[in-house]
This record gives structure tokens, C-alpha cells and sequence, in this order.
């Protein structure tokens, strides 16, 4: 007789729950704990009728692309660990994950890792796509067989599978609603950004600038965006010089890259508390800054959620023929204060996106 869920979570002495994910190849199971159940499901020769199915219609194993930012910017870490963790789920089916590294952000960079991957026969590609024509027209010609899924930032007039990342905007009005409740005082606010070419951060800037014009917050002058090229000597050296020069200054928004140092930045003027500083990411020295009150508030967006989910898509897209059910799914937007800096929440990854997509 067959054996059921029931029979394995008694053998393996876990939960229901906690064998359905492993069949799944759902996150939020200790590595130790999956292996186990693995080891019963064999013993006990369980295997679920659709994923059987599944696994007997595929005669070799299939690649999947990941094209990801150096770890120069530091948010990137946490992507590579939820690529890496779904990596491992991905393998007990059959999938392979290549991931190449871009060390510089440029359009050349990237248009030869979608070539090098499509001489290597994936059969997907995610990546964090530049805005730019050249980048458009190059997923434009990918082979129907190699569907794209973009993640972290989104890019128009693609064929692309789905988007998988932060509602840019919103999370670019939810930081304007915050700075505007703290910046009272008359001024100038500074807008930093990585590069025009992020459309990530191009939205979140117009949704904090929304939030402004929708107040009539006329007493508030935006300047910039000033670029800083995913570098944080350069984001140092901008917010250092803008201290220095702007009198007025009441305000900085960074909506890309570089949080770390323009707070650092702020930390060594003195100006911290007069000057407010809001930005987006849970990442170690930031976590410190809020802590220390020179960053009111920073905005998370589950990174780690961000590498892990294209993958688990890819995977149902290849072994189901299951599609998403939306072309772009929005991970939360986690608004951090001194008060809620230190907990874990959204850096672990518990399966929401497997529970409620039906």
C-alpha cells in the first residue's frame, strides 16, 4: 500500500506541514530536517503522482541562467543567498542553476552573460536587467524555450515571464510619506541614485516625489538625483560635498546604492538629526546607523526572497507547465526604525509566495 504524508512525518517525527514543503521544495526547513524526510520518502518509495509524472517526462536534467550584480553592493548578498538556498531545492529535481556575476554594471557586461547562457542551453534566465534598448531587444530575441524572469528591477516592452521585487514606486512614496513626517523644516532635499539606468530606482524616486508634490510641500526643493554608480567611495564623497556646500540641506533620500557610506557621511559631519536620512536595505553598517539615529528609517524589500523565488518558478513553469498567476510579483515593503531594526522577519524566507499562489 502507498504511503502517505501522515506515515512519513510520524517516521521522520516532524509535522505535516514540514514533509509537504520538502515535497514542495518550499524554504523555511532546516537543512538536516529535509534531508531526513528525503531519506523516508525513499524508504518508504513515496512519491507524490504529480511530481512522478513530472519526473518521468524528463530525460536529462535542465539549466537555469542567473545573471546577478557583483557583491560590490552589499544588498546583492542576500540575493545570492536565496539563489543559492533554492539552488539546493532545485537540484533534487533535476534543475541546475549557473550563475554568472557582472563586476561592472554595463550593458556589454550583460548582453554577454544572455549570450554566453543561451550557448549554454538553459532553459530560463533571471537576471536584474539595465534599462536600456540594446538589453530590450536582446530578451526580445531569446528562443520562446528560454523564458525571463526579472527581478530586483523591472524593464517595459519585453516578452519577459513575470517581474519578481518591490512595487518601486510605492516603496519610493512610502520613504516620501516617512521623510515628510519627519523633515518639518524648510530646505533642500538631496535625491541619490545608483544610475539612470535602474528603472528601480528611477520609480522610487518619482514616488517620493509624489508624495511632496501631493502635499504641496513647497517649502522642500529636491535636487539631484546624483549618481553614484553602485560605489560607495563616490556616495561618500557626494553626500560629504553636499553638507559642505548646501546650507539648506534638510534631507537625503537614497534611493539606490551607497547607503552605507552617504551615512557614514552624515555620521562624521555632525549634521545628524538636523539633516534626515532616509534609505532602503538591511544591511550591517545601516543597521547600525539606525541604531545610532543618523538613518531614520531604512526600507527592506526581502532580498534574500528576491534570488530565491524566480527559481522556484522556473521550476514549477518547467515541471508543471504552471505559469504565474501575475506578471509581476511584489515582495514586501518592510519599513525598519530604531525600534524594529533588529528583528528577523523578512530576511527569512517562509514560504508565503508557495501558500498563497493557489
Amino acid at each position: 500500500m502507498a504511503s502517505t504524508l501522515k506515515q512519513i512525518a510520524e517516521v521522520a517525527n516532524v509535522s505535516r506541514g514540514t514533509v509537504d514543503r520538502v515535497i514542495h521544495g518550499r524554504y523555511g526547513v532546516d537543512p538536516k530536517t529535509r534531508a531526513r524526510v528525503l531519506a523516508v520518502m525513499q524508504e518508504l518509495d513515496y512519491k507524490p503522482n504529480a511530481m512522478a509524472q513530472a519526473l518521468r517526462g524528463m530525460q536529462n536534467a535542465f539549466r537555469i541562467g542567473a545573471i546577478v550584480p557583483s557583491e560590490a553592493n552589499p544588498f546583492y548578498i542576500d540575493v545570492n543567498s536565496g539563489i543559492d538556498e533554492a539552488s539546493k531545492m532545485a537540484a533534487t529535481y533535476g534543475m541546475e542553476v549557473v550563475k554568472l556575476t557582472m563586476e561592472h554594471v554595463t550593458v556589454e557586461e550583460q548582453l554577454g552573460c544572455i549570450d554566453r547562457l543561451e550557448g549554454m542551453n538553459v532553459c530560463g534566465i533571471m537576471l536584474v536587467p539595465i534599462n536600456d534598448q540594446r538589453i530590450r531587444e536582446r530578451i526580445n530575441r531569446l528562443p520562446e524555450s528560454i523564458p525571463v524572469i526579472t527581478f530586483n528591477s523591472d524593464i517595459s516592452g519585453t516578452k519577459r515571464m513575470c517581474f519578481v521585487g518591490n512595487d518601486h514606486i510605492m516603496a519610493g512614496r512610502t520613504a516620501g510619506q516617512l521623510m515628510s513626517m519627519v523633515a518639518r523644516e524648510p530646505g533642500k532635499m538631496a535625491l541619490l541614485i545608483s544610475q539612470m539606468d535602474f528603472l528601480a530606482h528611477i520609480e522610487r524616486v518619482r514616488g517620493f516625489c509624489q508624495v511632496f508634490d501631493e502635499e504641496r510641500r513647497s517649502d522642500i526643493e529636491m535636487i539631484g538625483p546624483y549618481m553614484t554608480y553602485e560605489s560607495e567611495e563616490k556616495a561618500y564623497d557626494i553626500v560629504r560635498d553636499l553638507i559642505h556646500r548646501e546650507k539648506e540641506l534638510v534631507g537625503i533620500y537614497m534611493a539606490g546604492g551607497g547607503q552605507q557610506a552617504a551615512a557614514r557621511a552624515l555620521a562624521q559631519s555632525g549634521q545628524a538629526g538636523r539633516i534626515h536620512m532616509i534609505c532602503h536595505d538591511t544591511l550591517p553598517d545601516t543597521i547600525r546607523y539606525v541604531k545610532e539615529r543618523v538613518v531614520d528609517f531604512t526600507i527592506g524589500q526581502e532580498a534574500f526572497v528576491q534570488g530565491y523565488m524566480p527559481i522556484e518558478i522556473f521550476r514549477d513553469y518547467h515541471m508543471f507547465g504552471k505559469k504565474p498567476k501575475l506578471n509581476r510579483l511584489f515582495t514586501g515593503i518592510d519599513i525598519r526604525s530604531r525600534e524594529n531594526i533588529s528583528l528577523k522577519g523578512y530576511e527569512v524566507f517562509t514560504g508565503m509566495y508557495s501558500m498563497n499562489r493557489g
